[in-house]
């Protein structure tokens, strides 16, 4: 086994899917996974994407569910991360994506 002491940065971004104009979900979930693929595997040669059910409350107290795509990101900085977050808000029509940033250990375990 390999040790690794080094710590990296994780990003994790929260993608809403219900569009900030109509508040509800004009782009199949699908259709959305595969446009942050796309656009991720321009900027990071890896990723996570999970499903998750979000909630928030908006400025005049409407209460909103939506599907959300979870997006973890290691090897990258904030620079790319926030180009990868501009081109999925404009493409999935967001107001914005909420990033997550963490220090992290991370290992490649390989066995004994």
């Amino acid at each position: 086994m390999v040790e690794n002491n080094e710590f990296s940065t994780k990003y994790v971004l929260y993608v809403g899917t219900n569009d900030k104009d109509t508040y509800k979900s004009e782009i199949p979930l699908e259709d959305a996974k595969k446009f942050i693929d796309e656009i991720c595997l321009k900027y990071v040669d890896g990723y996570t994407v999970q499903d998750a059910n979000g909630c928030w409350t908006d400025e005049k107290k409407n209460i909103t569910k939506e599907n959300t795509i979870v997006c973890t990101l290691l090897d990258a900085d904030d620079k790319t991360v926030h180009k990868i977050a501009d081109e999925i808000r404009l493409k999935l029509n967001q107001n914005s994506i909420m990033i997550e940033t963490n220090k992290v250990k991370t290992e490649f375990y390989e066995g004994k």
